[in-house]
């Protein structure tokens, strides 16, 4: 409880809400306005919670103006809730079959680990990466290019889990 009340900002309270207010009525989104919150840290940046209607912000993010395309990202999350089947279903169908062909392959050629990566790819896109695809995908829709161009500068140089040019990541 005690993240929550250090992290409040009444410089953000309030500007978020009519920031994603607007996207709304832009997009003609028919959802209400989800709870946007300024309590994640660096190491999360952004995130959604879908089954609280929650979006979390890094504090101080309102003067960051050019990481704002990550919040339709997140918006899509709640998106992706209502609409999966029709986000992703024939993705997931076809992604089914690729990865049917590669069990059969491996099977041929008795590699038991290789299996074992497929599933594990399997499981990543069922339960996450094909979410993530989609908001991006949708992030992209409504943002246009500079959704990827901004999001690729946020991660490049972004630290943490996102670090992917870092020193260390270069020496491996």
């Amino acid at each position: 409880m005690f993240l929550p009340i250090i992290k409040h900002s009444l410089e953000a309270e309030g500007y978020f809400e009519k920031v994603v207010q607007k996207i709304y009525n832009e997009i003609q989104c028919t959802q209400s306005v989800p709870f946007i919150s300024t309590i994640s840290n660096s190491e999360s940046y952004y995130w959604a919670y879908s089954k609280y209607k929650m979006i979390a912000l890094p504090q101080g993010e309102e003067k960051y103006l050019l990481n704002l395309g990550d919040l339709y990202h997140e918006i899509g999350h709640l998106i992706y809730v209502q609409s999966e089947q029709f986000l992703v279903d024939d993705h997931l169908k076809k992604m089914t079959l690729y990865f049917n062909e590669q069990r059969a392959a491996a099977k041929w050629r008795k590699k038991k680990q290789y299996l074992e990566r497929i599933q594990d790819a399997v499981d990543y896109w069922e339960y996450n990466w094909s979410e993530e695809l989609a908001c991006d995908l949708i992030a992209i829709y409504l943002v246009g290019p500079a959704y990827a161009w901004s999001h690729m500068k946020i991660c490049t140089t972004s630290s943490g889990v996102n670090e992917i040019f870092s020193f260390r990541k270069m020496i491996k």
